[in-house]
């Protein structure tokens, strides 16, 4: 029987080998193995098979990221827009920190070309983005935060959060061999308010002649 755990423990070795070779590399009786179970068993639980398995990771992780994503001012409790926003930047570095295998699955997905490898995460990451620049942008409206471009500041914060994590060899080679921890967090978090603020070098709103972003 596979129990909670040993689901949520598939599906992040799904991920990881995502991250080493990408769909077409996966195999289901490698993650049956690394899991010490048999691939009839797997596929018991994932019918799908291979695609059933790679789906429900992908799934797994969209959901995550969307629940850390929203930042309703109902559950702030009269938080500050940028203390919402900080919130689910720690949230999310902090998921990724304890599932780096999920951040490197992230980063080699963005570069995959194949449609069905990232038709389900492009779908839901535009709704996440629009959310949250919707979310953004009123708040600038009200006074709330500083002025800058809500994309831009989509894009630096999301390849800070999943590069960091999901990259380590990059990070060790800037770094140094430190492990990850609060130092680097708590530094990250002081550029994000810096940012929201409006204070970081060239975050100031696009200007007329500007051209426009590409839409998701």
């Amino acid at each position: 029987m596979v129990t909670p755990d040993t689901r949520e423990r598939l599906i992040r070795i799904t991920a990881d080998e995502l991250a080493r070779g990408g769909y077409r590399r996966m195999s289901l009786r490698a993650v049956a193995a690394r899991a010490g179970i048999g691939p009839a068993t797997v596929f018991h639980h994932f019918p799908g098979g291979k695609r059933g398995l790679y789906e429900a990771t992908l799934q797994h992780v969209v959901d995550e990221v969307t629940a850390l994503a929203r930042m309703l001012p109902e559950q702030g409790n009269g938080a500050s827009a940028e203390d919402l926003i900080v919130r689910r930047a720690e949230s999310f570095w902090d998921f990724l920190a304890t599932k780096p295998e999920v951040a490197a699955m992230l980063l080699r997905e963005s570069f995959e070309d194949e449609p069905r490898e990232g038709d389900l995460l492009q779908e839901h990451a535009g709704a996440v983005v629009q959310y949250a620049v919707a979310f953004i942008e009123g708040a600038q409206q009200r006074g709330e935060l500083g002025q800058f471009e809500a994309h831009r500041f989509l894009l630096w914060g999301t390849l800070h959060i999943i590069g960091y994590h999901g990259a380590p060899r990059v990070r060790r080679k800037l770094l140094g061999d430190d492990p990850v921890g609060d130092g680097e967090r708590e530094a990250f978090l002081g550029m994000l308010r810096a940012y929201l603020q409006g204070r970081m070098p060239g975050t100031g709103a696009p200007s007329s002649s500007s051209p426009p972003l590409p839409s998701s």
